[in-house]
């Protein structure tokens, strides 16, 4: 099981991270926080916006991307949790593991 971070960006609606490997399978995905960065979501696809969060893998007191951070600093910290989570490691495009 691994996964592959293809984007990470911040907007008015919290942070947004694109990946491939969501549970660690093969699957494209996005995960979102909430506004203020709190808590750690899988979007729900069937959504049309794709940006409301569903089912939640983290709390808000189990993960945070704070507003100031850098785009490194937080996919860093998504690296991490996802890790914790089992769903790494993370690969790279050509599928090598990083880290």
């Amino acid at each position: 099981m691994t996964f592959r971070i293809d984007s990470v960006e911040q907007g008015d609606w919290g942070w947004r991270i694109n990946l491939k490997g969501i549970d660690g399978k093969g699957a494209y995905g996005r995960l979102v926080t909430a506004l203020d960065g709190h808590g750690l979501y899988v979007v729900d696809e069937d959504d049309i916006t794709r940006i409301k969060p569903g089912r939640q893998l983290l709390t808000a007191t189990e993960f945070v991307i704070p507003c100031e951070c850098s785009l490194d600093d937080a996919k860093r910290r998504v690296v991490e949790a996802l890790t914790k989570l089992g769903w790494g490691p993370q690969v790279n495009s050509a599928g090598r593991i990083i880290g």
